[in-house]
């Protein structure tokens, strides 16, 4: 996935790789380290922790209707 880069001085370009690297800006010949993240993992998490927590909720809720007294 291409990504914007811009370094301190303003120089900006693109880059097309996703891996991990140290590259120099052609203006000032600063290093720049440029780490990817993996955000598709963080959300993940957050969808599998909104699902767990609707199943405790539901089982929850289950078990209080089907285990209060009945009125005759």
């Amino acid at each position: 996935m291409p990504m914007t880069i811009t370094c301190r001085c303003g120089q900006r370009w693109r880059l097309k790789t996703t891996t991990d690297q140290n590259i120099e800006c052609p203006r000032c010949q600063r290093n720049i380290a440029v780490v990817t993240t993996n955000r598709h993992r963080a959300l993940l998490w957050i969808v599998s922790l909104i699902a767990v927590l609707s199943m405790i909720s539901t089982a929850g809720l289950l078990g209080y209707v089907v285990g209060r007294p009945r009125g005759s």
